[in-house]
């Protein structure tokens, strides 16, 4: 039996319910890392997420975050070439979209769409990489701290190891100069859910299995940032934002 991809609203408001469901805080883990491992890879037959409002399918608040031992990583996808390919390159499947890149965040990833037989840049999606300027990032994670907004988005954190991302909104948000605190996530505590934020692309194994990053309390904060396991690769699970 052929089950359509759910769409992007679909995943976004079932996984906006989850969010609102462990209030963007701490929560208990319910399920063992890897729940719903059963469903192979590629089956086509799960349409909708495994449990999405399962606290541990979101991104941790730094704190409350609790080792979990060993994650899978990200392996090569069935759809997206393993090298970035280069735009105008020939490609085989029209409306494949591909990301690459190893940053923490989705704004410095790079895109790739297959359109009319080519590889073509999405006018969706992000060509600069904005970062916040080095003296705006501590060493280390400074969760529930003070801070003062940069100049750049808020919503693009400062990077750390572990798959950490803390962000300084400001109060009110947005406004650079504006004081707030800084708040700070890990990734999810399922282990099926890799330490990044994978690529749009990369393959996976639980079909069905849904992962948010970054700020638990917001569905569309950067280009992407909650994933998908649809028939063995990793898609975005919310609608593109305004960027």
């Amino acid at each position: 039996m052929n089950v359509q991809r759910p769409t992007s609203q679909m995943l976004f408001l079932l996984l906006s319910s989850g969010a609102l469901a462990c209030s963007g805080r701490s929560a208990e883990n319910g399920h063992e890392a890897g729940a719903g491992a059963g469903n192979e890879a590629g089956g086509g037959n799960v349409a909708t997420p495994i449990d999405p409002g399962d606290p541990a399918n979101f991104a941790c608040v730094l704190g409350d975050c609790k080792p979990i031992g060993e994650r899978i990583p990200p392996k090569p996808g069935p759809r997206c070439p393993v090298e970035e390919p280069t735009e105008n390159s020939p490609c085989d499947v029209d409306a494949t979209e591909c990301s690459y890149g190893d940053s923490l965040t989705a704004y410095c990833r790079r895109y790739l769409k297959c359109s009319g037989g080519v590889w073509t840049v999405p006018p969706n999606r992000p060509t600069e990489c904005p970062q916040q300027p080095a003296a705006q990032c501590p060493a280390k994670p400074p969760a529930d701290t003070h801070c003062v907004a940069s100049n750049i988005d808020g919503f693009v954190p400062c990077e750390y190891s572990a798959g950490v991302t803390c962000y300084c909104l400001g109060n009110p948000v947005g406004v650079p100069g504006s004081e707030s605190q800084w708040e700070c996530y890990g990734p999810p505590r399922n282990g099926a859910c890799p330490e990044a934020l994978p690529n749009l692309g990369d393959g996976c194994d639980t079909n069905g299995q849904a992962c948010h990053y970054g700020i638990v309390q917001l569905g569309c904060h950067a280009p992407y940032a909650d994933v998908y396991c649809y028939q063995g690769a990793w898609e975005a699970a919310t609608p593109t934002c305004s960027l």
